[in-house]
């Protein structure tokens, strides 16, 4: 085997593999015949130089562009003719030039190379100085062309993949900066690749380089750096926009690289993973499964490598490959997802119908009970119930009754020491699955009625989602008149109504009563219900090969959508309309519908940037003394907040007030946050009331008004004294006992633990420590994390402690405290505020060696940012301000930026504006 020092032995080359020694090697002697083909090849290449005109031009811009020019782009670049091009091109040996097809279109126009790396040399050494730089002059404004008409649908390839690389290698910043952050031009990348993955490599390799400069030369350009960062988050930002579902939808489509583009261009796991498994699940089950293992090497920790695994098993499935999905859900390490998935391959097998012969069938029934005892380490009782009805369901499908009436029981008993409102939420999950076994119908009746019984002694204003599922359960079993009084009685308001009657269509609908489910639907007046019944009974079409009746309902539910004013609610109901038509067979249909939904998801991107990112910056830019600068910039992100609507402006007005306070416009944030308090006790939903007011006396608190912050908390907790309802009451308390806290009143909201809802007192704990360790009372912080010592919550305790103890200046002590924590990604992001505490008292070396050991980009960027932060404006704080703004979102480094570079901050508020 032949071949160059580098690159070198890929990273996937088993360790025992004959390319890893190096016994053997020896270097080539040169090949005599390879040299003669040099030599005909220069011949070739000094023909077209001698004989001028075209020729010469062909050979000093195919040089000078490094290759990748079509032959239309040839003659546009030196006004001749294609076909002029081609016929001078096919005269040259294919010694000196060779053709491939386009990256991106490969049965459009081929794109003209030198046919090797050596002849490109050749070529180089026989073009002149004087010649490279016409040529280049010329591809400068031939993309300046494109650039100032949007980048049209007429832009060549070359222009959007190989000038990029040009400009890279001639060191050419100002256009490469200016090339890549082009918004236009990402629109055309998207319109021409289907995602934004390829803008998102051009911005990410560009910062790479320029930190690479810096790193070279010992200083860094932070304006180019800032300008590439913002356009990458951009892209980012538009990316998120798009749920796992619809991506998945482009890979069930046939568009598999799309779809993976698309997942990978999700900067954060917690995006990404939910998006590749979507996709996975979609390629397994519309039998693509090469693909689908390349996307277990996309993932990092052994969790999210579960995650795929029973994506795809459950594809598989789908699919009708029983065998190789059980044997993909064997694969899991994580014990509970694995019984899941196994569960739900063993039922999927039995619903098919489909298992060949006896064999199978007892293969299938053996797994099934080998699962039985397997489901106690479920946590979750309602989910337990779920596994165990569903196992009931495979046997007796399979035709065991006495094991499908032992499940049965195994079921309900998982609910029977749950809450009364779990309990009746848990036997209607039972009752819906258990329908679908028509020898178990009885059992699923009495369970159904069981849940409704429990459902009544409990508070509908306190459990008011309930009720829907309830009524589901019912309509499943065909107790419509049992369903329709639950919905009646317990769902009064209009809006609730709606959402109960839209449970039982689709229960109805799964059901196989395809004609009530209808009349249900039918019934809705809520927009967004209405499309989601309509959706639920498309499905239940698509599976009952109704492909014509599916497709004129989603025409109806099309219309219906033009009735809800919500991008994201348009989005995912066109999710389920795509879904039920693309099961139905409209593939065409289907598409239109996904790429709609795709393009409305793009759109809903905040357009004038976000509120929190403009106050961080008008608040830097007011500690320099930028005033004028400061207060346009807040007053843009205030009439940006006053868009909005509920909750989400309370949060937006409350940054806002925050932002008048450090531009010294404390008036105004007075009467600010004092007319956020009455539009929230008048118009506030009580489930967001608490917190919304929590959120208000917090911004009294951090703009210097504590007394008024504490007047607040105890509106709350007059309030909450005075509710009758108990769920009512304990979100009031923790609302007041959030307040106290924010003013450092912590006893007072110590206080109050007993009365808050019981799974949000560990976090409200943590937050006391964290409390205790900013007034410096260290010794009662750490006994309040004993008390939590065996809760998540305890870890993230370890780490204010941690932080408290290097702000005393003992870091060893640090650092053995943060070793405590067991999970790697929250032991992380503590150690990043360790290191924080460490950079401002001077420490850099021992912040610089706690940050290398960090391995998530954004939590290394922002420990990076502030030891750049405490360089200050100097070169080597630049040089480490620019890596961090090549690992993480500029957002997060706003105080860094103003300590490095404090005259980019204009620069900054405008592109916290989106103006790139």
């Amino acid at each position: 085997m032949a071949g160059r020092p580098h690159p070198p032995v890929p990273d996937d080359v088993p360790g025992d593999h004959p390319l890893w020694t190096t016994e053997i090697d020896h270097w080539l002697e040169p090949s005599p015949y390879a040299q003669a083909t040099r030599r005909d090849a220069e011949q070739d290449l000094l023909r077209l130089l001698n004989g001028g005109g075209l020729g010469r031009e062909l050979v000093s811009l195919t040089v000078a562009a490094g290759g990748g020019l079509s032959a239309s782009d040839i003659a546009e670049l030196t006004g001749s003719r294609p076909r002029l091009v081609e016929r001078e091109l096919s005269a040259a040996s294919g010694r000196s030039f060779r053709r491939r097809s386009a990256h991106w279109t490969p049965g459009g126009p081929e794109v003209y190379l030198l046919a090797h790396e050596e002849i490109q040399r050749s070529a180089a050494d026989l073009v002149t100085d004087a010649e490279l730089a016409d040529c280049r002059t010329r591809l400068h404004r031939w993309a300046q062309t494109y650039r100032s008409t949007d980048w049209p649908a007429t832009t060549p390839a070359y222009l959007l993949r190989g000038y990029t690389q040009l400009l890279r290698e001639l060191g050419d910043t100002g256009r490469l900066v200016e090339l890549v952050c082009d918004a236009a031009r990402h629109e055309r990348l998207w319109q021409v690749t289907g995602a934004d993955l390829e803008g998102l490599g051009e911005l990410s390799a560009s910062l790479d380089q320029l930190l690479s400069d810096g790193m070279r030369i010992g200083d860094a350009d932070v304006s180019a750096a800032l300008r590439l960062a913002a356009a990458r988050d951009g892209l980012h930002e538009r990316a998120a926009a798009l749920p796992a579902e619809l991506i998945g939808l482009w890979a069930r489509l046939g568009h598999t690289n799309r779809a993976i583009s698309l997942a990978e261009s999700q900067r954060e796991p917690w995006v990404r993973v939910p998006a590749l498994v979507t996709v996975a699940a979609s390629l397994a089950a519309t039998g693509r499964p090469a693909r689908v293992i390349e996307l277990t090497y996309d993932v990092d920790s052994i969790d999210d490598r579960d995650q795929l695994l029973a994506a795809i098993a459950k594809g598989l499935a789908e699919a009708g490959q029983y065998t190789e999905a059980l044997a993909m859900a064997s694969c899991l390490e994580d014990e509970q997802r694995g019984v899941e998935a196994l569960v739900a391959t063993v039922r999927a097998a039995a619903d098919a119908d489909a298992l060949d012969g006896p064999g199978e069938q007892a293969a299938v029934l053996l797994r099934a009970s080998n699962a039985v005892p397997a489901v106690a380490i479920v946590s979750s009782s309602v989910k337990q119930g779920d596994l165990y009805a569903d196992l009931a369901c495979t046997f007796s499908l399979l035709g065991d009754d006495r094991r499908a009436q032992e499940a049965i029981e195994l079921a309900v008993s998982a609910t029977k020491d749950a809450e009364v409102f779990r309990k009746a939420q848990g036997l209607s999950h039972i009752a819906i699955r258990l329908a679908k076994a028509p020898r178990l119908t009885a059992s699923a009746v009495g369970i159904a009625r069981r849940s409704a019984e429990s459902a009544a002694t409990a508070d509908p204003q306190e459990v008011g989602w309930l009720f829907p599922q309830v009524a589901a359960g019912l309509a499943a079993v065909r107790e419509h008149e049992g369903a329709a009084w639950v919905v009646g009685h317990f769902l009064p308001e209009p809006v609730d109504r709606d959402e109960g009657l839209c449970a039982v269509t689709a229960a109805t609908a799964e059901s196989g009563d395809l004609g009530r489910a209808l009349e249900t639907a039918e019934q809705i007046t809520t927009p967004i219900y209405r499309s989601k019944a309509f959706a639920a009974v498309g499905t239940a079409l698509a599976k009952s090969a109704e492909p014509a009746r599916c497709a004129h309902l989603a025409d109806r539910n099309l219309h219906v959508l033009s009735e809800v004013s919500s991008p994201d609610w348009q989005v995912d109901l066109r999710i389920g309309i795509a879904d039920s038509l693309l099961r139905a067979g409209h593939q065409e249909f289907a598409e239109t519908v996904v790429a709609a939904a795709t393009d409305l998801a793009r759109g809903s991107r905040v357009p004038r940037g976000e509120v929190r990112s403009q106050i961080a910056v008008a608040g830097a830019l007011a500690a320099v003394d930028a005033g004028e600068e400061a207060d346009t910039l807040v007053r843009w992100a205030e009439a940006s907040a006053e868009a909005e609507v509920g909750y989400l402006r309370v949060l937006r007005m409350v940054e806002v007030a925050e932002g008048l306070h450090l531009t010294g416009s404390n008036g105004r944030k007075n009467s600010l946050l004092t007319s956020l308090l009455d539009e929230t006790s008048q118009k506030m939903h009580i489930s967001e009331y608490p917190h919304a007011m929590q959120k208000i006396a917090q911004a009294f608190d951090t703009t210097g008004s504590p007394n008024r912050a504490r007047e607040v908390a105890q509106v709350l907790l007059d309030e909450a004294r005075a509710l009758g309802n108990p769920s009512q009451q304990s979100w009031h308390m923790y609302g007041a006992a959030g307040a106290f806290l924010a003013v450092g009143d912590v006893d007072e909201a110590l206080a109050l633990t007993p009365s808050l809802p019981e799974d949000t007192v560990p976090e409200f704990l943590s937050g006391v420590v964290a409390k205790l360790v900013e007034a410096g009372d260290l010794e009662r912080a750490v006994r309040l994390t004993e008390e939590l010592a065996d809760n998540r919550e305890g870890e993230r305790c370890l780490g204010h402690i941690a932080a408290g103890v290097a702000s005393t200046g003992d870091l060893p002590h640090a650092v053995d405290l943060l070793d405590e924590i067991s999970a790697p990604a929250l032991r992380e992001r503590c150690t990043v505020a360790v290191i924080q505490v460490a950079a401002r008292s001077g420490a850099t070396q021992e912040a610089r060696d706690l940050a290398d050991a960090i391995t998530a980009p954004g939590h290394r960027s922002k420990a990076l940012g502030a030891i750049a932060d405490s360089l200050g404006p100097t070169p080597e704080g630049r040089v480490l301000l620019v890596e961090a703004l090549a690992l993480g979102p500029w957002d997060q480094l706003v105080e860094a930026i103003a300590g490095v570079a404090p005259e980019h901050l204009p620069l900054l508020a405008a592109l916290s504006r989106n103006e790139r």
